[in-house]
């Protein structure tokens, strides 16, 4: 069945006598913590709920349980580090990764810390990326995961269940705030002072599992935060990487519903321009593959705004689907992702063409839409996500100014304007460091940014803005580059597959311990030598879009979706005409701009 899911230049580079970690040195908690790193380590909690324990029958778990596991690590930090006084303290939880092979439990080529996403993603949810990657680089690294204040298992922010799930958010927030004093305790700035501290207590007291080289690396909210830590320390750390990038003014998620609609588009015009996939619209449904999907759209306008060929209307479902709820619950979920997203056009051909096979396959897919949904969003509260991004990354100039509500027709939206505008007025927020907020970050250290063309979360056009911000794939020197991979979703560093990719995630799929992405290989090229231009021939080797879906993976997608392997039922062939000329390339769009890493043209 599918799985659906709702969800989503001044730069200023110093650290002045209130902006620094090392009072905090000279405190009971920090010779504690010391102590601790040495004694205090434990299994993580969540680590054999992602890995299967030796001996499974699970071959894939049990391979890289015998070779790794974490250990995690609950320090004692500042609740606001501004105040030296040091009135309270929480709890800041990191687990470390290694290699169970290496004897000596050092790791040669040091520290390499990933910053996980949200805001209010749990360290746990990064643990599936992290295998693959110590398998990549064979265990060379030790790999920290934080929990970020606010989240299980670090000191949470939240407020009593029933006030969270009875959808009171301003008793919420009220409730928060008055409990810890502010909201701003869990802000993106407090946070970046905890991986600061981290990162030099583990290099300087803990040198014998890090030495002294340390890599960081942020995904989708955590470019942000990590961007916010290089605005404080610029040269802690050897190299940044950032993936999905989230930084500086442009990023602000009101505009969200909109990049969701503009990748849509993208994806749109990448199907018209593949001979098969725009056979299955045009001229049936219109002379342009856009015009075929208005006029899809249309349909639902036609049924009151509510999806038409709607199997469960009738008994025992009786459930009728509106425009919003199917763009929402169905869309979103499979645009974000590498392989599902490929369903999309079958999907709308399906709506559009509602014969019996149609009928059933959309009965097939639907049914259990409800039951997910439910059991998603009772996962755990995310009161941090919603204070950081209210407080700080939804709107504007200046935070304190309120969000107008975007009144739009999209092709796919999440609906998060008009939600988040709502709660604005709710929320009990807090002002970030202004002289920090909206700006990037001047760091001294080599730092590249990912970002996959046809990410709908972090959208590419945020990408480019910071990559010429930062300065990136120019000829001064300053070692900062910008990769973007074509047709590529969010979360480039695991969502990058290439030809020789095997889906381990796919039941029936033969295990293939040399897993890896695109985006491994080019990380990997530039923390090998962070000083030169990083190796991306793997961009030739991305899978293309499978709009036949005919692949393996495509089709064990489509059983899984549509209860059947066959993605789009009846097909019309296209016969291309062999003496015209095909000027479309397999990888090549002309709606993105291409930042040439050799010698930094814009084209």
């Amino acid at each position: 069945m599918l799985a659906f899911c709702l969800l989503f230049l001044s730069p200023i580079s110093f650290v002045n006598s209130h902006r620094d970690i090392s009072w905090f040195k000279d405190t009971k908690y920090h010779y504690d913590n010391i102590i601790n790193i040495e004694n205090s380590w434990r299994e993580c909690e969540d680590w054999t709920d992602v890995y299967d324990p030796i001996g499974s029958t699970d071959d894939v778990n049990s391979e890289w349980e015998i070779h790794f596991t974490a250990l995690c690590i609950s320090l004692k930090i500042p609740l606001d580090w501004d105040d030296q006084t040091l009135d309270e303290t929480i709890y800041y939880t990191i687990a470390r990764i290694y290699n169970r092979d290496d004897i000596e439990n050092t790791a040669d080529n040091g520290a390499f810390w990933m910053i996980n996403g949200g805001p209010g993603g749990p360290g746990y949810q990064m643990y599936s990326w992290t295998i693959p990657w110590l398998t990549f680089v064979d265990g060379t690294y030790d790999l920290y995961v934080h929990d970020h204040r606010g989240v299980p298992y670090s000191t949470e922010f939240s407020c009593p269940t029933e006030m969270f799930y009875s959808g009171d958010f301003k008793a919420c927030s009220t409730y928060t705030a008055n409990y810890w004093g502010n909201n701003s305790y869990f802000s993106t700035y407090q946070a970046a002072f905890d991986i600061a501290y981290a990162i030099d207590l583990f290099s300087n007291d803990f040198s014998a599992y890090n030495g002294d080289n340390t890599v960081l690396y942020g995904t989708s909210y955590g470019t942000y935060l990590v961007n916010k830590y290089l605005q404080l320390y610029p040269n802690q750390v050897r190299a940044v990487i950032l993936d999905g990038v989230c930084a500086g003014d442009e990023c602000k998620l009101q505009d969200q519903d909109e990049a969701y609609h503009d990748t849509a588009i993208k994806l749109f015009n990448r199907c018209g321009e593949d001979p098969f996939c725009n056979a299955q619209f045009v001229p049936e449904y219109g002379d342009t593959i856009i015009e075929a999907i208005e006029y899809i759209y249309g349909l639902f306008d036609d049924n009151d705004g509510h999806l038409p060929c709607n199997p469960l209307k009738e008994a025992p479902y009786n459930m009728t689907m509106s425009t919003e709820s199917f763009q929402q619950a169905i869309f979103i979920s499979l645009l974000e992702d590498e392989h599902k997203r490929m369903l999309i056009m079958p999907f709308l051909k399906r709506i559009a063409r509602c014969n019996a096979d149609d009928y059933e396959v959309l009965r097939y897919a639907l049914q259990d839409e409800d039951e997910y949904n439910n059991e998603y969003n009772n996962e755990y509260q995310n009161m941090l996500g919603f204070n950081i991004k209210l407080s700080e990354l939804w709107y504007g100039d200046d935070p304190r100014i309120r969000p107008p509500v975007l009144e739009k027709d999209y092709y796919l939206s999440q609906g998060a304007s008009n939600f988040y505008s709502l709660l604005w007025d709710q929320w009990v927020k807090y002002l970030p460091p202004m002289d920090l907020y909206n700006k990037y970050a001047n760091p001294q250290i080599p730092i590249l940014l990912i970002n996959g063309d046809l990410d709908p979360m972090t959208r590419v056009e945020w990408a480019r803005d910071a990559a010429l911000n930062f300065g990136a794939n120019t000829d001064d020197g300053n070692h900062r580059y910008y990769v973007e991979f074509p047709n590529v979703v969010h979360n480039v560093f695991i969502k990058s597959p290439m030809t020789n990719y095997t889906d381990y995630s796919i039941e029936d799929d033969e295990y293939n311990r040399d897993y890896e992405t695109c985006a491994f290989h080019v990380v990997k090229s530039f923390i090998d030598d962070p000083y030169s231009t990083p190796d991306t021939q793997c961009l030739e080797w991305l899978i293309p879009l499978d709009w036949r879906m005919s692949t393996k993976i495509s089709k064990e997608i489509s059983e899984d979706g549509f209860g059947i392997t066959n993605a789009w039922g009846e097909i019309k062939e296209v016969i291309i005409d062999p003496t015209t000329p095909d000027d479309t390339e397999e990888n090549g769009h002309d709606d993105y701009i291409f930042i040439n890493l050799f010698d930094g043209i814009l084209f």
